[in-house]
């Protein structure tokens, strides 16, 4: 008799469990919500979402010195924040001689005849506290960390820096697709 009871009892349980009557609601948040909690959350990602509604933003570094490039040397890096953070790498394909260039709007890529490109895709994430940002690599497990300077406002990047190279990156138009609203 007390097996026969435990067994009602069991599946009498399992049924108002199934039903949800004992249980609290889940409150599930809209993709819409979890991106205003995350950017409320990132100053830095604010504003990086706030700029991407006029143009999206990007950086540059490029070599600038008197120096010998291989075949597959990095002379300019791009990064372009649109949704995600892409990083565009321009290798040179031959051996070639740098000089080091004054000029204000020195583009390294005049000196080249042709040179190859490399693109990776990164999600973007702020450290907690810090105005360091993080991109996560889509296609494997790396990650990259720049440090952001802000003007004195809080309301402009106004360079990023790769902590693990050192190398400063510098705001420049953006150069990636056609921008549709």
């Amino acid at each position: 008799m007390p097996t026969i009871f435990l067994a009602v009892f069991g599946i009498a349980h399992a049924q108002v469990k199934s039903k949800g009557m004992f249980l609290p609601p889940e409150i599930r948040k809209t993709p819409a919500e979890k991106r205003k909690l995350l950017l409320d959350a990132s100053p830095i990602l604010k504003l990086i979402d706030q700029a991407a509604q006029e143009s999206p933003l990007s950086f540059s570094w490029q070599l600038n010195m008197d120096t010998l490039l291989k075949k597959n040397d990095v002379f300019r890096e791009l990064i372009e924040f649109e949704g995600g953070a892409s990083i565009r790498k321009a290798m040179a394909i031959d051996t070639i001689t740098l000089q080091r260039n004054l000029d204000t709007d020195y583009d390294i890529r005049r000196n080249f005849y042709s040179f190859s490109l490399d693109l990776n895709s990164y999600a973007i994430s702020q450290q907690k506290g810090k105005s360091i940002l993080v991109l996560e690599s889509a296609q494997s497990t790396d990650k990259l960390y720049f440090k952001v300077f802000l003007d004195k406002t809080a309301k402009k990047i106004l360079k990023i820096q790769n902590l693990s190279t050192g190398r400063f990156y510098l705001p420049v138009p953006f150069e990636g697709g056609t921008i549709s609203f």
